[in-house]
């Protein structure tokens, strides 16, 4: 018995494969640490529910008696595998503190060995690279579960009719014994979403009511998520989401083609003035709506910094010249993490304005006051953010937008 079982995932939705895992995990530790991945992004495809809505999937998904013994801790999105794996090591260290122990003499200042951790998860993540990465825990893998592939029901994003009333089946769990005619696959959140996303339109339009669309899933997740899902899929915010999917699916479908996946290459700008920061509104999906830096892709013939330029104007107005931008370029950055964009391999070159007097002078900027914006091209809207207030805004901010100003702007602190 370890003193603490880790279990770590973005639980996208909660499903058995996961149960699965907090099963072993209350089996084996004393105390189980769930730390909920991708805690603090906005609603996207990728992370359509926030931490409290996982937080309470996984809350219903333990018997009552035993859940004193779990504890669930938001991890965020770093984009940097060694800070990501410092910030899940603090956060159990924080529950994990060496217990005082009473000494020979009885006077209670030992302290005791460190707790023993194990880190629970699927055979195929346990790899080299896991362990590498948390050496000092011990580590213990579960089957991933598996489904007979039948249960399944083909896409509905194609269908010329509404699709039929499924017959409603009892929820049942199946293993990774299970076989069938058709075959068997491993249970897996992303094609969960891709489905109830593909559902999307014919919800909207009332030919499929959100229970009839949660039905091939009775299989796949507990009554409880189910439930959560049902009223989820009533809302205007699933809507927005499965949009964002509809575009992603476009835009990739755009490139199916190429003979080779395509790596796209954006600048991005961050301007400060003040002790304020330059942002917009996205006023296309995906991410319609959330926060952003100023910026977009490069164009044919255009170098890095002319492009970034470029974007300020066109998105927010500011017009600085070319001897300007550069007298006020503090810093730049390249952000090249493969998953910080879902719209595909996007590498991005940040460069960090601060706007001094004579760039304030040249924009008319009012004594005391900021210079005059207005959203422009792919923006809905464009402001002036005081600084102080970006950390309570981290959940509205489009893909790893806030993690780039954290970069620059030490947002989170030395050790977050």
């Amino acid at each position: 018995m370890y003193d603490i079982a880790v279990v770590i995932g973005r639980f996208q939705p909660l499903h058995f494969g996961h149960e699965a895992l907090l099963e072993r995990a209350l089996a084996v530790g004393r105390e189980v640490v769930v730390l909920v991945g991708s805690a603090h992004q906005a609603p996207s495809p990728r992370n359509p529910f926030s931490f409290a809505d996982r937080a309470a999937m996984l809350t219903a998904s333990v018997p009552a008696p035993e859940r004193h013994r779990l504890h669930l801790l938001p991890l965020r999105d770093y984009y940097d595998l060694a800070r990501w794996a410092r910030a899940a090591i603090r956060a159990v260290g924080g529950l994990s503190a060496p217990v005082p122990a009473v000494s020979d003499t009885g006077s209670g200042t030992d302290v005791g060995p460190a707790p023993a951790v194990v880190l629970v998860s699927h055979s195929k993540d346990v790899s080299a690279d896991y362990r590498d990465i948390f050496p000092t825990w011990a580590h213990e893998s579960v089957p991933a579960l598996k489904l007979a592939s039948g249960v399944f029901a083909a896409t509905r994003a194609v269908a010329p009719e509404p699709p039929p009333v499924a017959t409603r089946a009892a929820p049942q769990r199946s293993d990774a014994s299970t076989e069938a005619p058709s075959g068997i696959r491993r249970i897996d959140a992303s094609w969960v979403r891709e489905q109830l996303f593909a559902a999307a339109p014919w919800l909207a339009r009332g030919a499929l009511t959100p229970e009839q669309a949660l039905l091939p899933f009775e299989t796949v997740c507990s009554p409880g998520v189910l439930r959560q899902l049902e009223s989820w899929l009533g809302t205007e915010a699933f809507q927005r989401v499965a949009a964002d999917a509809r575009a992603l699916r476009a835009y990739r479908d755009a490139w199916a083609n190429a003979p080779y996946a395509p790596v796209f290459v954006t600048t991005d700008v961050l301007v400060t003035s003040g002790g304020h920061v330059l942002l917009v509104s996205r006023g296309k999906s995906p991410g319609r709506g959330l926060l952003a830096l100023p910026g977009g892709f490069l164009e044919q013939g255009e170098r890095l910094f002319a492009s970034a330029c470029r974007e300020v104007h066109e998105e927010t107005g500011l017009r600085l010249t070319a001897a300007s931008a550069r007298r006020c370029l503090r810093a730049s950055h390249i952000f090249d993490h493969p998953q910080r964009s879902q719209r595909g391999r996007t590498i991005t070159h940040v460069f960090h304005l601060a706007l001094d007097a004579e760039a304030h002078q040249a924009l008319a900027t009012p004594p005391g006051g900021l210079p005059a914006v207005a959203a422009g091209d792919d923006a809905a809207e464009a402001w002036w953010c005081p600084k102080c207030h970006l950390v309570g805004l981290e959940d509205r901010f489009f893909e790893d937008h806030f993690i780039i100003l954290d970069h620059f702007l030490s947002l989170l602190g030395l050790n977050a």
